[in-house]
């Protein structure tokens, strides 16, 4: 013990003449704790992105952003063309601890006159826990494509503006949150305003609080089989809302009840529209004893057709008095004479229920299955067949195909509880699915047949043959056309052989590190040696890719390809035999647009983007086509070269010379468009307003030198994105006076910058960069009078650089953007004046001709993540003729003022409009 305290004793002593602790290290110790405790707490939150313009934004994967919306936050205001936004990502605002009065607060919101909204990440909206004074509302997603405008002296009196439409589709999540004490805050998870929006729920909405899951105000509506509304933490609240509305549900509706109802939840509130369900309302907080004497009709508002299922807490289905209740064997035809009225019937609730082939298929809204149903063939043979019938199953439902029987279900949809059998086919059992949409497992030791196109989540247990067998002696079906498709989920698994035949095709889709249901599975798979297993390939990009399709699974002559085949955006043409690792190698498709290289290099291009992209292949060639023939990233070279023209045609206007000793200071206020047609079918806008200001001084009464300064907004729009830009103009000049000639000679240089949104395909970004331009240009005009007009005609040459940043966005790179060229005009200007009492007027019409020299149609180096690839340029006007009209007063005093206007057509079918007006003093 005692050495151990000499060794202690020791080491103190070093550390004090070795190691200082001063504040500094205190203070950095700190710091380095804070950003590592910064780190662990995951990605950054990004502000709110504001879309100030038509176009695209995609939160991408990984990304974590407070919000996305457009920029006005009112509901009447800016109205908007396009909008499109997807969320890949994760969306996340919370108020809490922060004030309520103030605006509503939106995950996402956009107002236009087409809005397009996905969802397939998290929306998480939390709106504060101070008390209002006033209701606020908190949304996951609005959409408003229609505005009501109510005459506040005639309540009835309603003028709507419409816009085209568009669609808000929620994949993911989407959860809602308020905490106002007083609960007058209100909850939304979808908001859709617009008789042409629709909306569709295939994820989770849950609602915290008091509001409405989804609101619907004259669009469309469906919460599909794969939708879940949860509203079973909320007060006061509705599922489904809609005003004029066309609403239906097919998924599930979540809902408490509380002490007597002390929740007041409704699952569909419908006003002077149409509203129906098919689907399932759970009471999550009653089982089914406790709801025999409570009428459940009671959570619909409005006319709704209800022809679906209610369940209790548990999963299993809520009978009715008022249900169509079928007990022990009943034909298909008895089924459908029972339910003929009310479109819906209520099986699985006695001990031996069964349905029975008869003449005709079951035709219902819905089918509700509250337990085992057996399926039977009647005694002379007849087969069970349901069509165009959404069939309901509770926790306990499963229909089971008795030995030897066969059922038949085409155009319709299968609503079973996840990870639930919902189809069983016994032994020699055999079951047929025709365009059917399938939620849950299919078992057994029968047969399963998909024709037609079918989608599966989950298990197939059964042996599955896909298409029908190949007639005997029929042509054999080219790759992929007519084919029998049934596609499976990534998450799904096959537990029994799976055929496919010559007419049939099975699509896998692709998840995470491409699992696929084979790649789940253990079993043997026979195909036709062509096209039997096709990848969906929406998912992928790169070069190439491994697909394993399981490592347990034997395979009988099965031919893989992709979605698309041979003609495909990426290819494969293997055929798999044998058992063991099934490894396939897809290939980017480099020749997909054949003896066309110059799109199969764009399309080469944007390999390493693939899920950007369309992966119909005329589709994805207009999406190519527009990204490189119609870039924004092009148009501000454009435009920065045409407001230094701009700029210096207002310059040459001025045409007096200051005399000796004098000053001459003139302000003008300038408005241009410029209009034209780039390559194909699209088109480009440059709209710009600003002013300009010159001080010019005589040296003698035929010689002047001055300057000229200008600062120009300009609104820049393309099929490819648009951008904002702020120019800045300041160019020296000098004029002299020689006989009947006057000369003019000046030069300029430009700053702009732009704030630019790019739109390429799927996705949108952003970037900020400066353009420069030199500019020199030289006039000579003569003068000749007759009979008090003035003849004169004008030469002028001019020469133009413009330079812009390299520019890397978070798709697109953009680099050697530059112009140089050369500017050769002729033109004769009418010049009358007119004396007035103490001014002069002078009233001036022009005609001019411009040939353009050097980089008109320059391409320009462009990048989407794997090779370098020319895009189109500024495509300057080569030919134009231009128009002008003009008028000035110039009083004894020295005032001045002008005005001024000018029509310019020209190549590429461009159309210029521009406007002056001017103000001057001379002293």
């Amino acid at each position: 013990m005692k050495q151990y305290n000499e060794v202690e004793k020791s080491l103190k002593r070093y550390l004090k003449t070795k190691v200082k602790i001063t504040m500094a290290t205190v203070v950095g110790f700190l710091i380095a704790g804070t950003v590592s405790m910064a780190s662990a707490e995951g990605p950054q939150i990004k502000e709110t992105q504001i879309i100030k313009e038509n176009g695209s934004f995609e939160v991408k994967e990984g990304e974590t952003y407070k919000a996305v919306r457009t920029e006005d936050n009112k509901i009447t205001g800016k109205y908007f063309e396009n909008i499109n936004i997807v969320n890949n990502g994760k969306i996340k605002l919370d108020t809490t601890g922060q004030e309520h009065n103030q605006n509503n607060v939106h995950g996402i919101r956009a107002k236009g006159s087409e809005v397009n909204i996905t969802n397939n990440g998290d929306i998480t909206v939390t709106k504060g826990d101070l008390q209002a004074t006033q209701s606020n509302k908190a949304f996951g997603i609005e959409a408003i494509t229609i505005e009501d405008r109510r005459d506040p002296d005639n309540l009835k009196k309603v003028e709507y503006i419409e816009g085209k439409g568009g669609k808000v589709v929620n994949n993911g999540n989407i959860t809602i949150t308020t905490k106002a004490p007083e609960a007058k805050d209100d909850a939304y998870g979808i908001n859709i305003q617009g008789k042409n929006l629709k909306a569709e729920n295939n994820g989770n909405i849950k609602l915290v609080g008091k509001g409405h899951g989804v609101h619907v105000t004259y669009g469309e509506f469906v919460n599909t089989e794969k939708g879940t509304i949860d509203i079973s933490e909320a007060k006061d609240s509705t599922a489904i809302f809609g005003l004029g509305a066309n609403l239906k549900n097919e998924g599930l509706i979540k809902l408490s009840l509380g002490e007597e109802n002390s929740t007041n939840n409704k699952a569909i509130e419908n006003h002077g529209g149409v509203a129906v369900n098919t689907g399932k309302i759970q009471i999550t907080d009653k089982k089914a004893d406790e709801l025999k004497d409570y009428n459940l009709y009671n959570l619909f508002v409005g006319d709704v057709k209800h022809t679906g299922m209610f369940t209790d807490s548990e999963g299993n289905m809520v009978a009715k008095k008022t249900d169509n209740i079928l007990k022990g064997e009943n034909t298909t035809d008895s089924i459908n004479q029972v339910g003929k009225d009310t479109g819906s019937l209520v099986l699985g609730k006695g001990e031996k229920d069964a349905i029975v082939g008869g003449d005709n298929a079951i035709k219902l809204s819905s089918l509700n299955i509250a337990g085992k149903v057996n399926v039977k063939n009647s005694k002379d043979g007849k087969e069970t067949k349901i069509d165009d019938t959404t069939i309901n199953l509770d926790k306990n439902g499963e229909l089971t195909v008795t030995d030897n029987s066969t059922l038949s279900i085409s155009n319709g949809k299968v609503n079973g509880e996840k990870n639930a059998t919902v189809i069983s086919i016994g032994d020699g059992g055999f079951t047929n699915i025709h365009n059917v949409e399938v939620f849950g497992n299919i078992e057994g030791k029968g047969k399963l047949l998909a024709t037609g196109t079918n989608r599966i989540d989950g298990v197939i247990g059964s042996s599955l043959t896909i298409g029908k067998a190949q007639i005997q002696g029929a042509r054999a079906l080219e790759a992929n056309v007519d084919r029998d498709k049934t596609t499976v989920s990534s998450t799904s698994k096959f537990e029994k052989d799976v055929t496919i035949n010559q007419s049939g095709q099975l699509v896998l889709e692709l998840g995470d590190k491409n699992s696929n249901a084979l790649q789940n599975s253990k079993v043997n798979v026979t195909g036709t040696g062509a096209n039997d297993v096709a990848l969906d390939t929406s998912n992928i990009s790169g070069a190439e890719t491994t697909i394993n399709l399981g490592n347990e699974n034997t395979f009988n002559n099965v031919g893989i390809t992709t979605t698309d085949g041979k003609d495909g955006v990426y290819k494969v043409d293997t055929k798999l035999n044998g058992k063991g690792s099934a490894d396939v190698k897809v290939e980017y498709n480099k020749e997909l647009y054949g003896t066309n290289s110059k799109l199969n290099s764009v399309n080469n291009a944007v390999m390493n983007s693939n899920t950007f992209f369309s992966q119909n292949k005329d589709e994805r060639k207009s999406q190519l086509l527009a990204a490189t023939e119609s870039s924004i990233y092009s148009e501000t070279v454009k435009s920065s070269y045409e407001n230094v023209k701009l700029s210096e045609d207002s310059l040459l206007e001025m045409s007096r010379v200051a005399k000796t000793g004098e000053w001459a200071a003139n302000g003008k206020a300038l408005y241009d468009k410029n209009q034209y047609d780039k390559v194909g079918k699209y088109s480009s806008e440059i709209e710009s307003s600003g002013l300009l200001g010159s001080l010019e001084y005589g040296l003698d009464d035929n010689t002047s030198v001055g300057f000229a300064f200008s600062g120009t907004k300009q609104d820049v729009k393309t099929n490819g994105g648009n951008s904002d830009g702020d120019l800045f103009y300041l160019g020296t000049y000098a004029k002299k006076t020689v006989g009947n000639y006057d000369l003019t000679a000046g030069v300029g240089y430009q700053l702009g910058k732009y704030d630019t949104d790019n739109t390429a395909a799927k996705v949108s970004s952003s970037d900020s960069y400066k353009t420069n331009s030199l500019s020199a240009y030289g006039q000579v005009k003569y003068i000749a009078k007759f009979d008090g007009i003035s003849f004169e005609p004008k030469v002028r040459l001019g020469y133009t650089y413009v330079d812009q940043d390299n520019i890397q966005d978070a798709y697109t790179k953009v680099s050697e953007a530059n112009t140089s060229t050369v500017d050769a005009t002729v033109g004769l200007d009418l010049v009358k004046e007119i004396s007035l009492d103490r001014a002069n007027l002078r009233l001036v019409a022009g005609t001019s001709y411009t040939k353009l020299f050097g980089d008109t149609d320059k391409e320009f180096v462009g990048n989407f993540g794997a090779n370098n690839i020319s895009i189109s340029g500024a495509n300057l006007t080569e030919n134009s003729v231009n128009f002008t009209l003009g008028a000035e007063v110039e009083k004894e005093s020295g005032l001045f003022y002008n005005a001024g206007a000018s029509y310019t057509v020209g190549s590429n079918n461009t159309d210029n409009y521009g406007a002056n007006l001017g103000i001057g003093y001379k002293f």
